[in-house]
């Protein structure tokens, strides 16, 4: 079975991407955590509207973890 998007309906990722950005927006301790992603999740303008507030680990999950229980510690989402 095959999923065809009308015009008007959008992407998960890019639904994905918008919510992220409206969260970070609203609170400064949100945190965008990218693990080398972000052109398959649409988060890659995040870098330009968020400076401040992302973080592109890499292909290194395991140390993205580390860096959120980090960032957790000192008052980051």
């Amino acid at each position: 079975m095959t999923l065809i998007l009308e015009k008007t309906e959008k992407e998960m990722r890019q639904v994905y991407a918008e919510t992220v950005y409206e969260l970070a927006q609203k609170d400064p301790q949100v945190i965008v955590m990218e693990a080398d992603l972000s052109s398959s999740m649409s988060t890659g303008s995040l870098k330009d509207k968020l400076p401040n507030q992302y973080v592109n680990v890499g292909i290194m999950e395991a140390k993205k973890m580390s860096l959120a229980a980090g960032l957790n510690v000192h008052g980051k989402k």
